[in-house]
């Protein structure tokens, strides 16, 4: 849901590439599944403890000296990624340092916090004022673009799944 809700930002921002944001948002969380695959119900734990996504990666370095994003990073780079996708995936909880937005961070972190918010049962109003302003203006994103955004990529899941059967 995030590698499409992803996507379907990147085409409302115009970005020229919006399958490089899909495959920036599955990537993101490579790191995660490597961990997951290591430590097993401790994973599960530190994940369940951590209490949101925002602070995981916190929790992990309390838990296991390391987040999911340095695992992910160390793996990109060891299989030689290209360059922008290895900075995705290392500001993907921090889109916007310094106030400078990075494009696929941005977008990934946009889906992330909306599909977080709008699970808890917001609605497009409380899911923008979470978001950071930098990421609003630069991605010109209000509650109704950021719904039917939403809505395009219910739809494009929705039709995955009847193509897949699943």
């Amino acid at each position: 849901e995030i590698a499409c809700l992803t996507r379907t930002l990147s085409y409302h921002i115009g970005h020229p590439v919006p399958e490089q944001a899909f495959v920036s948002a599955i990537l993101c969380d490579a790191g995660m599944v490597i961990l997951n695959s290591l430590l097993q119900e401790e994973y599960a734990g530190i994940v369940a403890s951590a209490g949101g996504d925002e602070s995981l990666a916190a929790s992990e370095q309390t838990h296991v000296g390391f987040s999911h994003i340095e695992v992910g990073l160390r793996l990109m780079r060891k299989w030689q990624f290209p360059p922008d996708l290895i900075e995705t995936v290392g500001k993907h909880h921090e889109p916007a340092p310094g106030g400078q937005v990075h494009r696929e961070a941005g977008l990934v972190y946009a889906a992330r916090r909306t599909l977080d918010h709008l699970a808890a049962g917001a609605d497009m109003s409380a899911v923008l004022a979470v978001l950071p302003p930098e990421l609003m203006a630069a991605f010109r994103l209000d509650a109704a673009s950021l719904a039917q955004s939403w809505e395009k990529s219910c739809r494009e899941i929705e039709a995955a799944r009847q193509m897949l059967s699943i």
